[in-house]
């Protein structure tokens, strides 16, 4: 989900609950509840009526589970720009 404050800076967030489910890995079943998160800040450089160009900047986070051996958490920082071609 997106928001644009004014007509420069926005903000996104998005989560993504996937449902648990069991992996048995040397015979011995393990529940995993996967989360996967992002938040992120837009510059809208330039915004014309047919053209914006804009800079994106955030965090990832990608939590496996909480028992051993997927007990870890991936995160990351994300980054983009997009300068369209107007038509």
């Amino acid at each position: 989900m997106g928001y644009l404050l004014g007509g420069i800076v926005g903000v996104e967030g998005e989560v993504l609950f996937q449902p648990a489910y069991t992996v048995s890995s040397s015979g011995t079943p393990t529940t995993l509840e996967p989360l996967i998160g992002s938040a992120s800040l837009v510059i809208n450089a330039v915004h014309a009526s047919r053209v914006m160009v804009y800079v994106l900047g955030g965090y990832s986070l990608l939590d496996f589970g909480t028992r051993a051996p997927y007990r870890f958490t991936d995160n990351a920082a994300t980054a983009a720009r997009r300068s369209p071609v107007p038509y």
